[in-house]
């Protein structure tokens, strides 16, 4: 596939859909920056997060919600509450009075960095269920660096596109958790 009809897809499939009104006339300038880097995140606002393991690990999975909560309301997910509710037998989420299991059980005697990653696994696996659940065709992908992972948003369509095409290296690199 050449870089035209990469470029004509990205937009056709909305890749930048998320841009706020009166931005669109910055796409083809977004366009020449992954071309010029072969780099697709990080050029648009809302496909992309930071999503640290830690800080998600250690009672941060309510804050990760609201950074990501535009993305999140535009694809019909809404939040009337969300509580984390750590206890000695798991660490839990409560969504719109909906409980979740982040991690339980065996899995709080694991090491430190371990417990944080399966949390971490487990809130973007909640996310694509809820995403699932409003009728969304986008998911979130993680990219994993460590404990510095990156959130990806994304529709099959376009990881597809992404993965076959020679302009977006780092897409190999995501993972997409769902329950």
């Amino acid at each position: 596939m050449d870089w035209n009809q990469f470029s004509k897809s990205l937009v056709e499939l909305g890749f930048f859909r998320y841009l706020k009104p009166g931005k669109e006339k910055t796409i083809p300038r977004l366009l020449t920056k992954i071309r010029s880097t072969n780099y697709i995140f990080g050029v648009t606002e809302y496909r992309d997060y930071p999503a640290d393991e830690e800080d998600i690990g250690e009672g941060g999975a309510k804050e990760f919600l609201s950074d990501i909560k535009y993305v999140l309301n535009a694809n019909g997910v809404v939040f009337t509450s969300i509580e984390e509710m750590p206890t000695p037998d798991a660490q839990k989420l409560l969504i719109n009075g909906e409980e979740y299991i982040l991690c339980s059980g065996e899995e709080l005697n694991q090491s430190p960095w371990r417990i944080k990653h399966t949390i971490t696994k487990r809130l973007f696996a909640v996310i694509n269920k809820l995403l699932r659940e409003a009728g969304s065709k986008e998911r979130i992908f993680s990219r994993d660096g460590g404990n510095d992972h990156w959130a990806i948003f994304l529709t099959y369509e376009l990881y597809d596109l992404l993965a076959k095409s020679d302009f977006a290296d780092d897409i190999k690199e995501l993972r997409l958790y769902e329950e």
